[in-house]
């Protein structure tokens, strides 16, 4: 399944490129409205493809691309465009007229996919880093398998990764360690970093060279306690990954799984930094109850979610699994008391989103 992120602010069009990508092939869609949403979803989670709104300014690019360099980015535009800046064009992979949405868009993705950078040696566990949601205090994370650089998240240059690497293996001297804590001055920089690194664990004795390390890159002044809780989140699903050759397992769906379009709101709008956390918390509530989310639109007040079920499963069950599951695993992380959602609903039976009409029919009878 192809990852998609759609970053604009304009719904209707958000919604329709969304059903167009649907009826082109499987793709799991993000719709983020601003741009520092868009980057907190792709450090919760690894992307193939962004679209963003054109505008004259290679910055929005380079922060998503600093995030991650593989990422595919296609600008979308109301107007015809008969030249981009070089410093746009190079760093990005098409241009998508949104009035031709529909006849544009077939091409434009055979064309990204097709010249789409080739992913590292194990992309499910580039996957397992972004899901850790890493935080601003670390800088990069490098996955090792003896003194070889296997994959590496965060804005962080080629050399530089081999140097990190090259520090680690020397600084492990013993094959029973299973954390070392190291610091390290790029040459190009006058400021210190500090090396977190763990060993992951397949459950038995791991020849040297054959063993793989995980390692964090921090300022010095993050604390090590912090690292480690971290550290402890990521390096169960990375072991998992890397020794045995496979992501964790996906929800099946079959012919006769309904598909659910759920609206509901919070009762206090939360921060945008906490978007991951709900959008994280809702994925992992579905894929433990045999669910596929195939929409996920999380704003500051408002959850818009398309939720394929196993057969048999009613919108009732759908809404209080997800709905009731994330209320007391975020209130439990966050440690907030009072209830995080408002009381009413809306669902319907439909694999594509909800309308705008739709949603502010909701919202408005949410307000009386």
């Amino acid at each position: 399944m192809r990852r998609v992120l759609i970053i604009d602010e304009d719904k209707q069009f958000a919604t329709d490129l969304w059903v167009a990508l649907r009826k082109l092939g499987d793709f799991k869609v993000t719709v983020c409205r601003t741009l520092n949403e868009a980057c907190l979803a792709l450090i919760q989670e690894t992307q193939d493809l962004a679209f963003l709104p054109l505008k004259y300014d290679d910055r929005p690019i380079r922060s998503l691309l600093a995030l991650q360099s593989e990422l595919c980015v296609v600008l979308t535009s109301s107007d015809i465009v008969t030249s981009l800046p070089e410093s746009i064009s190079a760093k990005t992979d098409g241009l998508l007229l949104k009035n031709r949405l529909h006849t544009a868009l077939p091409g434009i993705l055979a064309i990204v996919f097709d010249q789409a950078k080739p992913t590292v040696d194990t992309p499910d566990a580039h996957a397992a880093i972004h899901t850790g949601i890493l935080g601003p205090r670390v800088q990069a994370g490098l996955l090792l398998q003896g003194k070889k650089l296997v994959t590496h998240w965060g804005n962080l240059s080629k050399a530089n990764a081999n140097l990190i690497t090259e520090t680690v293996n020397e600084g492990w001297a013993e094959a029973e360690k299973n954390t070392q804590v190291q610091f390290l001055r790029f040459p190009e920089q006058g400021h210190v970093l500090l090396l977190y690194t763990r060993v992951l664990s397949p459950g038995q004795p791991v020849d040297k060279e054959k063993r793989y390390l995980f390692t964090l890159v921090a300022a010095p002044e993050v604390s090590l306690s912090w690292l480690r809780t971290r550290a402890d989140k990521l390096v169960e699903n990375l072991s998992y990954v890397v020794y045995t050759a496979a992501a964790p397992p996906k929800p099946v769906t079959t012919p006769n799984s309904p598909t659910y379009a759920i609206v509901w709101a919070a009762e206090q709008p939360f921060a945008t930094t906490q978007i991951p956390l709900v959008r994280r918390t809702l994925e992992r509530i579905a894929i433990a109850n045999a669910c596929a989310l195939t929409h996920i639109d999380v704003q500051s007040q408002l959850i818009h979610l398309v939720v394929t079920c196993p057969p048999g499963r009613s919108s009732g069950w759908a809404v209080h699994t997800l709905k009731s599951g994330s209320d007391e695993a975020i209130r439990q992380e966050i440690e907030q008391k009072r209830p995080l959602w408002n009381l009413g609903h809306y669902a319907r039976e439909s694999a594509d989103p909800l309308t705008s009409a739709e949603l502010n029919i909701f919202l408005q009878n949410l307000a009386q």
